[in-house]
């Protein structure tokens, strides 16, 4: 019986995340979000990889992530939170010839045991 529900919660997980996929086309910028703070992310394929640059709106100043991904690699992005709470985070994806960016589901608050 455990076993069926650790195999139903994986799948279950697996689901969501696939759900949660936004495939990024080369050259082309697609919008991200990362709660109430958003920006756009393309790359470029070269010879040592896919250049993925985001660029995110901080209100100020944007800033600006850039990386190079070969096959199986990937990056994460996020934008921290209040104590207690996941940051909000999403990662880029690359596998063989596409990119994705996942974005994590936020979950409830954290508490810390002093045991």
């Amino acid at each position: 019986m455990l076993k069926t529900i650790i195999l139903a919660t994986a799948v279950l997980g697996a689901t969501v995340a696939i759900a949660n996929a936004q495939p990024l086309k080369p050259i082309e910028a697609s919008t991200i979000d990362l709660g109430e703070t958003h920006g756009y992310a393309y790359y470029v394929a070269e010879a040592k990889g896919y250049h993925v640059i985001a660029t995110i709106e901080t209100g100020a100043t944007p800033v600006r992530f850039a990386t190079t991904l070969a096959d199986g690699q990937s990056a994460s992005v996020s934008v921290p939170a209040s104590y207690g709470e996941k940051p909000i985070e999403i990662t880029f994806v690359r596998n063989a010839d596409r990119l994705e960016v996942l974005r994590a589901a936020p979950f409830d608050a954290v508490t810390a045991s002093t045991r």
